[in-house]
């Protein structure tokens, strides 16, 4: 976990706490792990290989190691004026 961005200024001691914690999940490739409409509460950290993110059977997005998504990323279109409204 201390190679991921999101972990790297921990304490030892906090990695160890958080590893106990964390869920593994290993998926093969060509595995779904997401259908679009799902709805979770997971946050997803990849530690091996990569995940395509496909949207209306187009590739909207590959992500690898040290990267990290939820399933609420992709709930709608970004809105560049929204800090605006």
């Amino acid at each position: 976990m201390g190679y991921i961005y999101f972990f790297m200024r921990l304490w030892t001691g906090c990695l160890r706490l958080l590893s106990i914690k964390l869920k593994t999940l290993h998926l093969p490739p060509g595995d779904v792990l997401l259908h679009e409409g799902d709805l979770d509460n997971m946050l997803y950290f990849i530690a091996r290989g990569s995940v395509e993110i496909t949207r209306d059977d187009c590739v909207a997005a590959i992500i690898g190691i040290t990267h990290f998504f939820t399933t609420t990323m992709w709930l709608k279109k970004p809105d560049p004026y929204e800090i605006f409204k």
